[in-house]
């Protein structure tokens, strides 16, 4: 976007843009992994989320049964929707 004769440089779309709820997180996990067996480094970066607390929600998705892990991909966990 052009201001002024400055470039502003438009907040990227997937960014949130405001402080979200443990239950918003925990959709946007289940949203990304809908598409498929998912690793934990993409879940991170998809839900915007640093690897503490990427390790916390899927930890709570994995002991509420709504994830289970896959087979490995490239050595590295993955995981998927369960079928609850």
């Amino acid at each position: 976007m052009l201001f002024g004769g400055i470039i502003l440089m438009e907040r990227d779309k997937w960014q949130p843009k405001h402080n979200r709820s443990g239950i918003e997180i925990l959709a946007d996990i289940l949203r990304l992994l809908r598409l498929g067996n998912t690793g934990r480094i993409q879940i991170t970066h998809y839900a915007h989320l640093n690897r503490n607390q990427a390790i916390t929600y899927i930890d709570d998705l994995l002991e509420a049964d709504l994830l289970e892990e896959a087979k490995e991909e490239m050595g590295l966990p993955s995981y998927r929707i369960t079928r609850k």
